[in-house]
């Protein structure tokens, strides 16, 4: 289906009928495609309230919009299957389908976590906008060696989940807010 041989009009609804994922997966088919989502999408994704990055039951980070269907991005450390790497802010990620729920999966590797999900942040905040609140939600594990909080541009909010015990727990979180760069507002 070429979706430009349609009127305008057919084309929002179109759009306006697609996931969150699959609106994410499209974006990538070009930059004239990514600004016609954009546009066409803009009371959408204005109503908004919060993106999260949350865990999943295998404990790694997942990424929705919190409503039905609202699974933009699901992480793996391992991927066998057959894939498909994206350019996302500079960066190439690997990425495949969870066939079950059709949600997009990115390869995570341990040793660059961080700088997958800067650059998966960095885009959404250019899809979605800034006037979203991004919230991590972690889980505190005593085997963790340190709690894994990404220093990311428009984080506005963020929960420990406690997964053993508190000792350890607060100690962990007191070293990690220790480390932090202080923010002031302007």
């Amino acid at each position: 289906m070429k979706l430009s041989k349609y009127p305008l009009l057919v084309q929002n609804e179109i759009l306006h009928n697609m996931k969150y994922t699959d609106l994410f997966l499209m974006s990538f088919v070009s930059k004239k495609i990514k600004e016609l989502i954009k546009s066409s999408q803009a009371l959408r994704f204005q109503s908004i309230n919060r993106i999260v990055y949350g865990f999943s039951v295998n404990g790694l980070p997942v990424v929705y919009v919190p409503c039905p269907g609202g699974r933009i991005v699901t992480f793996v450390k391992q991927w066998d299957k057959k894939g498909f790497q994206l350019n996302i802010s500079e960066k190439l990620i690997d990425f495949g389908i969870l066939e079950s729920s059709y949600c997009p999966v990115a390869f995570l590797a341990p040793s660059d976590q961080e700088s997958i999900i800067r650059s998966l942040h960095d885009y959404f905040l250019d899809f979605f906008g800034n006037t979203v609140e991004y919230c991590w939600n972690t889980k505190y594990n005593p085997d963790q060696e340190e709690l894994f909080i990404p220093q990311l541009g428009n984080l506005t909010a963020c929960s420990i989940q406690n997964e053993g015990g508190y000792g350890q727990s607060l100690k962990k979180s007191a070293a990690f807010f220790d480390k932090a760069p202080v923010v002031t507002g302007q």
